[in-house]
């Protein structure tokens, strides 16, 4: 569990120095910098469990050149607890919100003052709603579907068990936080400049809703996805921390046994001793 920690720290480290850099850039182009520069910030946090993955490689390949064999996870130490993986998920699935709404919010800007000729977002009202629902069309909800298909893959790689009620939990909790942050944080002028309607709760919560629905059903088709990958996830994550000529050795082993299991279902099936003539 500790990996998974480290992960989200170095991961809000990343996040921190993005928006340190990128909240007076764009100050000074005058856009909405707040708000899109939080949402920017949150990419790295989208991408946390590929960090976690790779401080386990770290992890074991310091215990085999250590001789640490215990820092090895087993296939079942390899499992995380549900409840750890719907905590991290929410985290996950609320950056991921944070940045598809900073991508579109940042296109759909640009592409209504280029429209417009207005350079100034103050100057937009009336304009940006009808570009941000396209935005939202074509980038938002793409980019949360695929976020949401990946966790769906890597909580189905990664949990124990319970791991619907995980992803469930994840989508349901990571988009509260991300509806109730731009609720409390959006003022209500600008709100009503971009999306064209007043910030009300029963609003954020249609939106909530409906990402909730959308994003939950491609975590799904990832889930499934991940759950007839776990035992080659696990092996790949072995054969990652072994030395290249261990690697070579049991890939040949492998394609030995293969080749064996198929010899042993021609002979069972009475076919290992015809011959090409003998077929024609």
């Amino acid at each position: 569990m500790r990996n998974i920690w480290q992960a989200i720290a170095i991961a809000f480290a990343a996040a921190g120095c993005i928006y340190g850099i990128t909240y007076p850039i764009l100050g000074i182009l005058g856009v909405n910098h707040e708000e899109i520069a939080g949402g920017l910030a949150a990419i790295p946090i989208a991408g946390s469990p590929h960090i976690v993955e790779l401080l386990e490689r770290s992890q074991a390949r310091r215990g085999v050149a250590g001789g640490q064999p215990n820092m090895i996870h087993s296939f079942k130490g390899f499992a995380i607890s549900w409840p750890i993986l719907a905590l991290y998920g929410m985290v996950v699935v609320w950056a991921i919100m944070e940045a598809s709404s900073a991508f579109a919010a940042i296109l759909g800007g640009f592409i209504a003052g280029y429209v417009s000729g207005i350079t100034k977002i103050e100057d937009l009202a009336g304009k940006l709603p009808t570009v941000m629902a396209i935005m939202g069309l074509y980038i938002s909800i793409p980019i949360r579907l695929v976020g949401g298909y990946l966790l769906g893959r890597w909580i189905g790689t990664r949990c124990a068990r319970y791991g619907i009620l995980a992803l469930l939990l994840s989508v349901a909790l990571g988009a509260i936080a991300s509806m109730t942050g731009a609720y409390f944080v959006t003022s209500a002028d600008t709100f009503k400049d971009v999306f064209g309607a007043q910030n009300e709760l029963g609003f954020m919560a249609l939106a909530g809703a409906t990402s909730f629905c959308y994003i939950f059903a491609s975590g799904l088709l990832g889930y499934w996805r991940g759950r007839r990958r776990k035992l080659s996830r696990y092996m790949l994550y072995l054969l990652s921390v072994l030395p290249n000529d261990v690697r070579s050795v049991l890939v040949d082993l492998a394609f030995e046994e293969a080749q064996n299991a198929g010899k042993g279902r021609a002979d069972s099936a009475g076919l290992g001793n015809l011959t090409p003539q003998a077929i024609n």
